[in-house]
């Protein structure tokens, strides 16, 4: 019994000697106009000094440099021996609640935990704080999936700190999103890409060492792009001209068939006026880039293009051009009227650009335009057009394979 004693003595010596030493200073080198100098906490992380203010200040001459406290002739020494004795608690409450859990304390973290005790160890808090503050700097729908990432993560695991974040975790939530929740790979992907934005984000702050994706390859969806092809388009025509056709599935293709003529985004099709077409041309900012590079791009319309626009209301010459249904609403109409005529893919608004960009490069084969017409701002982002591109070509040189030579 006595051996255990002195082996958890020994235990706690060891722990405590690891925690940072908290001492109390006066800075008197730094004397104000009134004669006095700040009361400051010091202590060591990482081999980075971290002052932290009491928000007391005394004259050198009432503080006691042995004692470290306010001497009992000042005025309001009880209290500020108070406040002293405060601030060091809470500090070591920060050292030991890191130490407990092991979790590892950088400066940043133990600043941000200062100032907002118990907010920032919780992953979720900041990264919710961090998605709040780029909020106008981001489009809506750019926000709208970095909290479909956060909200993910919470149901993966409902409770996260920082430390806990390594590459074992990114994989155990890769699988979750795949085999839980069905996601595709681009999806998987797009998700795990903003997750490592804000450890990016995290470790510039210095609230980690290094984000755990340096060692962890996100795997891309590569060429899975779907795409109308030139018969599918016509028959979707087709069904937007028929005069019996039923009149949402009309409705929700008027402005689906525009933006395969045009490759706006639905975001954009929405917003889109009268005074946004010059010359039978679309000059528009597109709602993604709006906070970015702010730069306009120009889209010639095509004849169908024209013909859309004037179906909108021949005599309509202001204000916005299409009147849609919410973006949900539109996706399950455009299914019904996929199904309606045959097409057997499972069809989306998004596919309307990339109809639009498809059949663009293989009527031209020319990718810096088409980047121009996307509003890309790298022709990495369009090559993906390419590559799709390249597939149909392979797929329909098999055309020859019937042919036979011994």
């Amino acid at each position: 019994m006595q051996f255990l004693k002195i082996y958890y003595f020994i235990l706690d010596k060891n722990w405590m000697d690891f925690m940072p030493r908290i001492k109390i200073l006066i800075r008197d080198k730094y004397i104000k106009t009134d004669g006095t100098a700040a009361i400051n906490l010091q202590l060591f992380l990482m081999k980075e000094q971290i002052l932290v203010p009491s928000g007391i200040s005394v004259t050198p001459d009432d503080w006691d440099n042995e004692k470290k406290i306010v001497r009992a002739r000042h005025p309001r020494a009880a209290d500020y021996n108070l406040i002293i004795e405060q601030c060091r608690s809470l500090a070591n409450d920060i050292l030991v609640k890191y130490r407990l859990h092991k979790i590892e304390l950088t400066p940043s973290l133990f600043k941000a935990e200062y100032s907002n005790p118990s907010k920032y160890a919780d992953f979720y808090s900041w990264l919710e704080a961090e998605i709040k503050e780029r909020k106008g700097l981001l489009s809506p729908s750019s926000v709208k999936q970095h909290y479909v990432m956060l909200h993910a993560l919470q149901k993966f695991k409902p409770r996260l700190v920082f430390s806990e974040i390594n590459e074992q975790f990114i994989e155990q939530f890769e699988k979750y999103l795949k085999v839980k929740e069905k996601n595709g790979l681009n999806t998987i992907s797009n998700k795990l890409k903003r997750f490592s934005e804000y450890l990016t984000r995290a470790q510039r702050r210095q609230l980690i060492r290094e984000n755990p994706f340096k060692s962890f390859r996100i795997k891309h969806g590569g060429n899975s792009i779907s795409y109308l092809n030139e018969n599918e388009l016509n028959l979707l025509l087709d069904l937007y001209k028929r005069p019996g056709a039923p009149f949402y599935l009309r409705k929700a293709l008027h402005y689906f068939l525009f933006a395969c003529f045009t490759g706006l985004r639905i975001s954009d099709v929405r917003r889109l006026e009268h005074q946004n077409i010059i010359n039978d041309t679309i000059v528009i900012v597109p709602k993604k880039l709006k906070n970015t590079n702010n730069q306009a791009v120009v889209i010639p319309l095509s004849q169908p293009a024209l013909k859309l626009i004037a179906d909108a209301g021949p005599n309509k010459t202001a204000g916005k051009i299409f009147t849609m249904y919410s973006d949900q609403k539109t996706n399950v109409h455009l299914k019904s009227a996929a199904k309606l005529v045959g097409i057997e893919q499972d069809i989306h608004f998004h596919m309307s650009r990339h109809t639009f960009a498809t059949l663009f490069l293989e009527e031209t084969n020319d990718l810096a335009t088409l980047q121009k017409l996307l509003g890309h701002s790298s022709i990495t982002q369009t090559m993906v057009y390419a590559h799709v591109s390249e597939n149909k070509k392979r797929e329909q040189i098999k055309v020859f394979n019937k042919f036979n030579i011994p």
